[in-house]
């Protein structure tokens, strides 16, 4: 056999067909994508949100906007 390439053959492989080193990019990706979907990622916003209403309780909410209370004290005087 010789190494000569028969002139109609592609001189260049698509991206999907696996080199001869063995690696595969395809397969690798769809191994990613899949582990991506069956693993579970834990939820941080709903603590969050939690925190949040929780401390919205907390804070006393102001009935008057600080610009009303100083004309209020100016009228005063």
């Amino acid at each position: 056999m010789s190494g000569d390439i028969h002139p109609l053959a592609p001189h260049s492989l698509p991206p999907f067909v696996s080199g001869a080193d063995g690696s595969d990019p395809l397969f690798s990706a769809i191994i990613f994508i899949v582990i991506l979907a069956l693993l579970k990622l834990p939820d941080f916003l709903t603590p969050i949100n939690s925190i949040s209403e929780s401390l919205k309780k907390l804070t006393p909410e102001e009935t008057e906007t600080p610009t009303a209370s100083v004309e209020r004290s100016e009228e005063q005087q």
